[in-house]
């Protein structure tokens, strides 16, 4: 079970692997069958791919969106786009616009596609389902199999470190947010970064409030 964990996940959640490991199991066996009946994004090696990149010591901040790009750009990493990708629209335009106007004073900056130099620093990328497919009728199928495993990462999350903030973006599955402990440091926008509208119609003050924490 811990290898399991460890080969998925990274080598600092396999301590939990007696709370994880079925929960786990069970994921990776409903999500089988969507793999093999559908197209699913994004690519099955990628699914965990946010919580390689950042692994559980390390974790400053928790960025939660809804679901993965659906198509080929999706990366695993929510918000982060692959860079052989990088002429598609997507929501990681406004992200960046906005670190830009909230933190750089409009300067124009490297934008960084693909998330990983945030993810280093300790965000955590998810979202309610780490999968999606091409078929649109299927998503609340993917956020029921993610719920769970969703949950529970959250409540070990805590457990850990009492101080991350989480950062909620869109009108997520309200199940999810009572993993979090009343206490917990939670900044909310129910509107999601959309880059279909050229990246200039989302406002968000959430990079500027954890901007002692993480370098945008």
């Amino acid at each position: 079970m811990k290898n399991l964990i460890r080969n998925e996940l990274g080598e600092g959640w396999s301590e939990y692997s007696d709370q994880l490991g079925p929960i786990l199991q069970r994921t990776l066996t409903e999500l089988n069958t969507l793999y093999n009946t559908g197209v699913v994004y994004p690519e099955k090696k990628k699914v965990f791919a946010a919580f390689r990149q950042c692994e559980l010591d390390k974790i400053k901040v928790v960025i939660i969106g809804d679901i993965p790009y659906r198509g080929e750009q999706a990366s695993g990493i929510s918000f982060g786009k692959e860079l052989s990708h990088m002429r598609t629209p997507c929501s990681c335009e406004a992200i960046h616009t906005v670190i830009e106007n909230t933190i750089h004073n409009g300067f124009k900056l490297y934008k960084d596609y693909d998330m990983k130099s945030y993810a280093k620093q300790g965000v955590l990328f998810l979202n309610s389902s780490l999968t999606v497919s091409a078929d649109k009728k299927k998503d609340d199928v993917h956020k029921k199999i993610w719920n769970e495993f969703i949950s529970s990462m959250l409540s070990i999350i805590q457990l850990e470190n009492s101080s991350v903030i989480y950062v909620v973006w869109g009108r997520i599955n309200g199940k999810l947010l009572l993993s979090l402990s009343p206490s917990s440091n939670i900044l909310y926008n129910e509107n999601l970064p959309d880059g279909t509208f050229m990246s200039m119609s989302w406002e968000c003050d959430h990079f500027k409030k954890t901007n002692h924490l993480i370098n945008w």
